[in-house]
């Protein structure tokens, strides 16, 4: 059965209820006005600074990610796909290769869209090219293997656009050092 895609008002809806999730982890806001967020993440927490109208960006991003992978669950992928591909990563031994073959789900949309987080988050370079891109690209495939069979259950969509606006937000974190977490508490 193929997902339907979202409307225009349950997008607004969705990137309103992201970034208000995000407000309990703000932790300070500076004289520019961009604040200051202490994010977990996978299995750290990290603190990143954004402006609010570049978080509302990110989330939007996050959830045209999120639709572009619906659709190509819609017409690309299923999940016997997507453990065939699951099981090659898995039995490659070359770290880059085992990358490619999560960048081969991108269509040139998911590209795009990559491409314009990474402004708003203002990496690029080879940090872009050997660390972000390819952590970026992990995530959209393990989101997808995770939920190509389950894009209709409303609970998992929505804590999967929050997994993938953390993600995109980790592009430009700042670690919190394990022994000093002082680093961005409110004053």
């Amino acid at each position: 059965m193929e997902a339907k895609m979202l409307t225009p008002e349950e997008k607004n809806e969705l990137k309103q209820l992201l970034c208000c999730a995000l407000q309990d982890m703000k932790t300070k806001t500076a004289e520019n006005g961009d604040c200051t967020y202490k994010v977990p993440y996978r299995d750290e927490v990290f603190f990143v600074e954004i402006s609010d109208e570049d978080l509302e960006k990110v989330a939007r991003l996050a959830i045209e990610m999120l639709e572009e992978l619906k659709s190509l669950a819609n017409s690309k992928y299923n999940r016997k796909e997507m453990d065939d591909l699951l099981n090659k990563a898995n039995n490659e031994d070359s770290a880059i290769r085992t990358v490619l073959i999560y960048e081969s789900i991108q269509n040139d949309k998911l590209k795009e869209l990559a491409n314009e987080a990474a402004e708003i988050m203002r990496v690029g370079g080879a940090y872009w090219m050997l660390i972000a891109r390819p952590a970026l690209s992990t995530a959209l495939f393990v989101i997808l293997n995770g939920i190509i069979d389950c894009f209709d259950d409303e609970d998992m969509y929505n804590g999967t656009a929050y997994l993938l606006l953390r993600a995109i937000l980790s592009m430009h974190k700042v670690p919190i050092d394990q022994e000093d977490d002082t680093v961005g508490k409110q004053e």
